[in-house]
């Protein structure tokens, strides 16, 4: 099965004293099994739905970003409809601004609006429950320690593009191009729905080291 872009062993390591050891042990399930798409509703044929206009106006920025999947093996392309798998439904592409100016790829998992039929509703909401903590669970966390102590935010970059998606259900996340089809071999922040965890994983979650006699605090997200 694909491992995606995550490192099992690394994470083990360098999450030994972490104290909820239920996340690890996700992460880490995730990492040897792939994360199964929970969508539970029927399909007897291939679905393909239009790209959003803004996928039509852009399309050199969505060919180029596509590109870019494909180089880091994140994408499966299959050229023509008689070589899709069963039940492969393409969800639109489009394009989406982003707080610095640029554009962001988007899959529109929840698609058609007003429509019961998209990937999303058949999906239930509590094989997504992710619980997000705030500054100040991270506080909180940090307090005890006193004076000296340094909090550290990590942000991993399209963070869900490294979570790998079990291949029986890869189908569920199909896409088109000008002159393909793809479906993604790993998830993405547009399918936070999609994957199943044994707990729910925090956005701000703490971990705890020493190093040259100050308490170190790292916060993962």
């Amino acid at each position: 099965m694909p491992t995606g872009q995550l490192r099992g062993e690394g994470w083990a390591k360098l999450n030994q004293d972490y104290p909820d050891p239920n996340v690890i042990t996700a992460v880490l399930g995730i990492y040897t099994f792939s994360a199964r798409i929970g969508y539970e509703g029927y399909r007897n044929t291939s679905t393909i739905h239009p790209n959003l206009k803004t996928a039509i106006a852009e399309a050199p920025t969505v060919s180029a970003n596509i590109l870019l999947e494909l180089n880091k093996s994140c994408l499966e392309v299959f050229p023509d409809l008689n070589r899709l798998p069963s039940h492969f439904t393409a969800s639109p592409l489009g394009l989406t601004d982003k707080a610095d100016g640029s554009n962001r790829r988007i899959h529109h998992l929840s698609y058609p609006p007003g429509d019961m039929s998209w990937i999303n509703d058949g999906i239930p909401e509590h094989y997504g429950t992710i619980q997000y903590n705030g500054i100040e669970d991270a506080i909180q966390a940090v307090q005890p320690f006193g004076r000296n102590s340094i909090l550290i935010k990590r942000d991993f970059k399209s963070a869900f593009h490294h979570i790998p998606v079990l291949p029986k259900t890869l189908h569920s996340l199909g896409s088109k191009g000008r002159t393909h089809f793809m479906q993604n071999i790993s998830c993405h922040s547009d399918c936070v729905r999609l994957y199943i965890c044994s707990t729910s994983l925090r956005r701000f979650s703490t971990g705890f080291s020493n190093s040259n006699s100050k308490r170190r605090i790292s916060v993962l997200r």
